[in-house]
């Protein structure tokens, strides 16, 4: 991850190097980070998340970074998660209270992103947790339809 010593937290994050945020967290200094969105990697959590990097997801939020924040040119950590098949990751921000069908900026839920990349677990969490599988995108796409026009057949 480039420029790392602007971004301390989001590069142990990226690592998931937990003696390194546990660390950082305990400095009140570091704790602004936790809403930092880097310009070309998101959130300290999205970062973890997208790493799969389940220990330092669960370090993240239990410090108060929040599951469901979404830097305007990046994604919410779950719809990172989703996308990647970090299946640990999904259950971790599901338990401190992501929104399963909350939509990123630019407009993908984490259900449809489970669908289209065929990680079958994290869209069992997802439907566990309240997400509504005949939920259509503004295109009136459901992921059911995303799934199988993927050839996902796990997911159906």
């Amino acid at each position: 991850m480039g420029n790392s010593a602007s971004y301390p937290l989001h590069q142990a994050s990226a690592d998931g190097d937990i003696a390194a945020l546990k660390t950082l967290l305990a400095s009140s200094e570091q704790l602004t980070g936790l809403t930092a969105c880097h310009p070309a990697h998101g959130t300290a959590l999205d970062l973890a998340c997208r790493h799969g990097h389940a220990d330092a997801a669960e370090l993240l939020v239990d410090a108060g970074a929040a599951p469901n924040f979404d830097c305007e040119f990046s994604t919410t950590p779950l719809c990172s998660a989703c996308q990647l098949g970090h299946r640990e990751c999904v259950a971790i921000l599901l338990k401190h209270g992501a929104q399963a069908a909350l939509a990123d900026s630019a407009g993908f839920a984490p259900l449809f992103l489970a669908a289209e990349y065929g990680h079958d677990e994290c869209l069992r969490l997802l439907i566990e947790a309240g997400a509504n599988v005949e939920q259509a995108d503004r295109e009136g796409v459901t992921p059911l339809y995303v799934a199988a026009q993927e050839g996902r057949d796990r997911c159906l």
